[in-house]
C-alpha cells in the first residue's frame, strides 16, 4: 500500500514510477535508497539502483522515458484468423521436479464487430525436469459475445512446457491477449 507521502507525491503502486517522481517526490530518502521486504537498505552504484524481477516478475526499463514498468505474471498474445487453433502463452518449466498452480486470464476481441470473450481458468501443471502432466482437469469460466459460441481457450502441455491455446471462429479474426499468474513448488 502507498505511503500518505507517496500518494501526495502522485506515486501509486500500480502505475509506472519515473525517476523524476522519486527524484522530485517529498518522500525523505527515497531518493537516495530503496528498502526492500527483505535484505535490507539499498543504497545507489553510480547514480544507479537496479531492479530485478523474480519468479513472475519482470522489470522492464525504458529510458526514452525514464520510466521502468513492473509487470507481474506471464504474457502472451495471437492472432486467430478462422477456426485455427494456435498457442497464445508458453511457459517452459524447471529443468527439475517441479508443481505450478496456474491462474490465466484470457482476453479476446474481434475488431470488426465489437464483440468479445474473456476466460479464467485455474489449473495446475507438474514435471519431472522434462516431462510436463496436467494434473485434473483446469477449471474454466467463460464469458462469450454470440460470435465466440465455437470459440475456446485451454490449458495444455507439450514437451517441458505449458500451453495456453486459443480456438478461433470461422470467418473472423480474433486477437487475443493472456496474462498467468503461477506459485512453484520444487
Amino acid at each position: 500500500m502507498a505511503t500518505a507521502a507517496q500518494v501526495a507525491a502522485g506515486i501509486r503502486r500500480d502505475r509506472a514510477i519515473s525517476p523524476y517522481q522519486l527524484a522530485n517526490a517529498d518522500i525523505p530518502g527515497l531518493n537516495t535508497d530503496i528498502t526492500g521486504d527483505s535484505g535490507g537498505k539499498v543504497e545507489p552504484t553510480a547514480g544507479n539502483i537496479n531492479l530485478i524481477g523474480g519468479e513472475g516478475v519482470s522489470v522492464v526499463g525504458d529510458p526514452s522515458s525514464s520510466t521502468l514498468t513492473i509487470n507481474i505474471g506471464v504474457d502472451g498474445s495471437v492472432t486467430t484468423v478462422g477456426a485455427e487453433t494456435l498457442t497464445l502463452l508458453t511457459l517452459p518449466l524447471d529443468s527439475v521436479a517441479a508443481v505450478y498452480a496456474v491462474d490465466g486470464l484470457v482476453s479476446a476481441l474481434e475488431s470488426t464487430t465489437g464483440e468479445g470473450a474473456a476466460y479464467t481458468t485455474t489449473g495446475s501443471v507438474r514435471t519431472n525436469g522434462t516431462s510436463a502432466v496436467l494434473i485434473g482437469t483446469p477449471i474454466a469460466d467463460e464469458f462469450e459475445d454470440t460470435i465466440f459460441s465455437s470459440a475456446d481457450s485451454f490449458y495444455d502441455v507439450s514437451g517441458n512446457n505449458f500451453l495456453i491455446k486459443v480456438i478461433g471462429v470461422a470467418g473472423y479474426t480474433i486477437r487475443w491477449t493472456a496474462n498467468i499468474r503461477t506459485l512453484r513448488v520444487v
